[in-house]
């Protein structure tokens, strides 16, 4: 059985690849991060509910996609048993031929769930203002 810093560790990797994944246009890596219910609230970006229509989200966002970096940071998070919650800040860079561009800051607010010894995102909501930070 993990110990809770090595289930820490566990999502910090996989926040980690949802940005990778995200960055270098890997549409069906990124699903594969959800549950097949989740909620992907990208607040100003849209919503999607259910893992196929993630996907389709994503995908649809072709090439473009390939020229962000998203920077996840300050991450905290509490294990309790197979579910988990997850707080951190995300900047989104715009990368290509210039120098680079603050496109988007944020924070993510996450619902995280183990299934079949993974952890997965349940929820997954994009949020601006840092008010929302303190019911969280």
């Amino acid at each position: 059985m993990a110990t809770e810093l090595e289930e820490k560790d566990n999502i910090r990797e996989m926040m980690a690849r949802y940005c990778f994944y995200t960055d270098s246009g890997q549409s069906d890596k990124y699903a594969d991060l959800f549950t097949e219910d989740c909620d992907w609230d990208g607040g100003p970006f849209g919503r999607c509910l259910g893992k196929a229509a993630l996907l389709a989200m994503h995908k649809g966002g072709g090439d473009g996609a390939t020229k962000l970096l998203h920077v996840n940071t300050n991450v905290v998070i509490t294990v309790k048993g197979n579910e988990a919650q997850a707080i951190s800040y995300v900047c989104v860079l715009g990368v290509g031929e210039q120098s680079p561009t603050v496109l988007f800051v944020g924070s993510y607010l996450d619902q995280l769930v183990k299934q079949s010894g993974r952890w997965l995102f349940k929820t997954r909501r994009i949020v601006t203002d840092l008010s929302a930070l303190k019911d969280f």
